[in-house]
C-alpha cells in the first residue's frame, strides 16, 4: 500500500505539468508532506495517497477538472479548503468502527471513489462561502443508461414507473440558482477515474 506519491505520479493522473502542481502546492491547494515541502534543490515533494481517500491524488484531479473550467485558483483553493476535512480528518484518525466501504458511502466524494456515479454542484456566494450538493447519484453511469433504454426522454409518467431507479438519486437544489452567481457542476466518476479505473 503506497501512503505517499512523486510528483511525477499527479503529472500522470492529472495531465497537468510539474510546474503548475508545484504552482498549486505553494499556493495551499495541494498538501505535501511538510518535510518535503520547500526544501530547495535535490529535494523532491511527496504527497500524502494512501487508500482509501488516496490524499492528494483526489485533490490533484478535483483540482485539474476545476482548473479546465477556468474557475480561478483563489476559488479551487476555497472549494478544496470546504471539502478537504471530510477526507483528511477521518483519515488520520484510523478505520473508522463502521469500516471503511461504509464510512465512504456518508460523503459525495467517498461513494465516487467506491466507484458510484456522483454529480456534484458546487457554489460560491460574494462573501466567499461554498456549498456542494450532490444533484445525481447513481450506481454506475450504466444505471443510467439501463433507465434510459427503458423510458426514453420524457416518458416517466407515475410512481410505478420509478421502481426501476429506486437506486437513483437526483434532485436540483433550487437554492443554488437563486442564491449563487457561479455554480460548478462535477462528475465525479470521471474526476476520479483514474483512482478507480472507471472508464471515462
Amino acid at each position: 500500500m503506497t501512503t505517499t506519491v512523486g510528483l511525477s505520479v499527479l503529472v500522470k493522473d492529472t495531465g497537468e505539468s510539474a510546474r503548475t502542481l508545484q504552482h498549486w502546492s505553494d499556493l495551499g491547494i495541494l498538501k505535501p508532506v511538510t518535510s518535503t515541502h520547500k526544501q530547495g534543490r535535490g529535494y523532491h515533494r511527496e504527497f500524502p495517497a494512501a487508500p482509501p481517500w488516496h490524499g492528494e491524488r483526489t485533490w490533484a484531479l478535483f483540482a485539474s477538472h476545476l482548473n479546465r473550467i477556468r474557475i480561478p485558483l483563489g476559488d479551487i483553493k476555497l472549494i478544496i479548503d470546504s471539502l478537504r476535512p471530510f477526507t483528511t480528518d477521518t483519515a488520520a484518525l484510523g478505520e473508522p468502527p463502521i469500516g471503511w466501504q461504509k464510512h465512504l458511502q456518508t460523503h459525495s466524494i467517498g461513494q465516487a471513489l467506491s466507484g458510484r456515479l456522483v454529480v456534484l454542484l458546487i457554489g460560491i456566494d460574494e462573501n466567499k462561502e461554498v456549498r456542494c450538493a450532490e444533484i445525481l447519484g447513481a450506481p454506475s453511469a450504466e444505471a443510467i443508461k439501463e433507465v434510459e433504454a427503458v423510458f426514453p426522454k420524457g416518458t416517466i409518467s407515475d410512481k410505478e414507473d420509478f421502481t426501476i431507479i429506486k437506486d437513483i438519486d437526483a434532485s436540483i437544489p433550487w437554492e443554488f440558482i437563486g442564491e449563487f452567481a457561479s455554480n460548478y457542476m462535477l462528475n465525479l466518476e470521471k474526476v476520479f477515474a483514474p483512482l478507480t479505473g472507471a472508464q471515462s
